[in-house]
């Protein structure tokens, strides 16, 4: 069941939407709320990662900031791969 929601978009922006919604063959409304679901789940997914790499069994040697950007690095990779991450 949908809920209705009024939403006062720039001009320049709504332009941009109608735009966007014509090149994929789509109603603005059916854009628009697969965007904002797209980003809702980015959102849902990049604060589970942030969540699970806080949590992860890390051993920090002598090196600790090295350490630090390795494990960065390490996440950033992993996520960008689409491979499934360590608990």
């Amino acid at each position: 069941m949908f809920k209705s929601v009024t939403l006062k978009l720039p001009a320049k922006l709504n332009v941009r939407i109608a735009r966007a919604a014509k090149q994929k063959g789509k109603s603005t409304q059916r854009w628009m709320l697969e965007a904002i679901e797209h980003e809702a789940e980015r959102r849902e997914r990049f604060l589970a990662y942030v969540k699970q790499a806080q949590h992860s069994d890390l051993n920090l040697g002598p090196f600790e900031e090295i350490d630090a950007r390795n494990r960065v690095r390490f996440w950033l990779e992993k996520l960008s791969s689409g491979k499934k991450l360590p608990a």
